[in-house]
């Protein structure tokens, strides 16, 4: 069993800051870069850092258009938190990502079916809590407009309608 000392975890939470900075101010670079330095670290780490550093790489890569490898970094966030209730919010999250890269390369029967499934887990959550609201809405949102590219109007225009009825109703920002 390895045990981080305290150190070693705040090494991981500054560059996880590093990370954040560099990709806040475009640096895409070099924020993968220092993901995967967290990654390659002798450090051991939770499997909430490891999630959370798969679906950074994710992120990145999705903004630097390397669609395949992004799906890869979700797979592997996805395999951390299948099954595991404590991370169900986290596969939703997922799945909503997962979406917006297949719609990116425009296999739109294949986002909606992602985003149908995180629907359905956000509809288990806690609806009162307004990062899940908001994270519904964004679905609801990016549903509509893969079904728009469908050419399934009526149906795209129910989604639409509820992202925008679930931020208009708890005082959401955004689109929609």
């Amino acid at each position: 069993i390895a045990i981080c000392s305290e150190s070693q975890i705040e090494d991981i939470d500054i560059l996880f800051r590093r990370f954040f900075r560099l990709y806040t101010a475009g640096d895409l670079v070099n924020a993968e870069e220092t993901i995967f330095t967290i990654l390659n670290s002798k450090e051991a780490l939770e499997e909430p850092q490891l999630v959370a550093a798969y679906n950074n790489l994710g992120v990145v890569n999705m903004m630097l258009a390397k669609y395949d490898r992004t799906i890869g970094f979700y797979d592997q966030a996805e395999t951390l938190v299948t099954g595991k209730k404590e991370n169900i919010k986290d596969l939703a999250d997922i799945y909503t990502n997962k979406g917006l890269i297949y719609s990116a390369k425009k296999s739109f029967d294949l986002a909606i079916r992602y985003y149908e499934k995180s629907i359905r887990i956000y509809y288990s959550l806690n609806t009162g809590d307004r990062n899940i609201l908001s994270s519904l809405s964004s679905a609801f949102l990016n549903i509509g407009i893969a079904l728009l590219n469908t050419k399934e109007y009526i149906t795209a225009l129910d989604y639409l309608k509820k992202s925008s009825e679930i931020k208009l109703s708890h005082n959401i920002s955004g689109l929609a």
